[in-house]
């Protein structure tokens, strides 16, 4: 299970990008080294608890150098975690650096290039703790199905951040495009079979659990 869900990030997280070229290009994808405000912001963002609620993780893995290259990662977080009252795992990746790198990759073309078919299109999902809480933001969800004989289903959400509430963005490579910095958030799990998206979907308690905790973690531009 776990196998399967990191090569579903790792596929994610390498898929290739394109950028203008000139000046614009350099600064975006921080040609000349990260701006001192995100290099504190990926200090900050070490400090992501290990342990909460009735999570805790089970790895912490790194990513590759022609990844963290390509995508000019100035700090990540890419672990799975387990909760340890239902025994379900969920892996997340937070991933921090210039906007024009980080805005522009999406499960939808980078999963179905390779060994999943998208099931469903994909809708925005908000995420409170109840109907009356705080709302932490909205993340995209959608489910995919390999094309190996387990024909296993992934749930998956991703969406951005400027350190702030999370976001669903229609555009995020546009609508990001003048900030210095920026968070996207993608997680996964998968579908035990019998089961299907709609029954099984442990991301859910995840974000409930989770997006508090690494709020303190993530730092606005200024």
């Amino acid at each position: 299970m776990k196998k399967t869900i990191f090569i579903a990030i790792a596929v994610l997280i390498a898929c290739g990008l394109t950028l203008t070229s000139g000046v614009i290009q350099g600064q975006l994808s921080n040609r000349w080294g990260p701006p001192p405000a995100m290099i504190t912001a990926a200090e900050q963002l070490k400090g992501v608890p290990s342990h909460f609620g009735s999570w805790r993780i089970t790895s912490e893995d790194d990513v590759d150098e022609l990844t963290r290259h390509m995508l000019q990662l100035a700090g990540y977080v890419n672990r799975s975690y387990v909760d340890e009252e239902t025994g379900q795992v969920v892996h997340v990746a937070v991933l921090l650096g210039p906007a024009g790198r980080i805005s522009v990759h999406t499960p939808e073309v980078c999963f179905s290039s390779r060994e999943y078919n998208q099931m469903d299109p994909r809708k925005r999902v908000t995420v409170k703790a109840d109907k009356n809480a705080e709302e932490y933001g909205e993340l995209w969800q959608l489910t995919f199905r390999s094309r190996d004989v387990s024909r296993h289903q992934l749930c998956v959400y991703y969406g951005w951040s400027r350190g702030g509430r999370w976001s669903a963005s229609e555009s995020a490579r546009w609508e990001y495009a003048g900030s210095p910095y920026l968070y996207k958030i993608q997680l996964a799990a998968r579908v035990p079979p019998g089961k299907t998206a709609e029954e099984f979907d442990p991301c859910k308690k995840f974000l409930v659990d989770f997006l508090p905790v690494l709020k303190p973690h993530l730092q606005a531009p200024r």
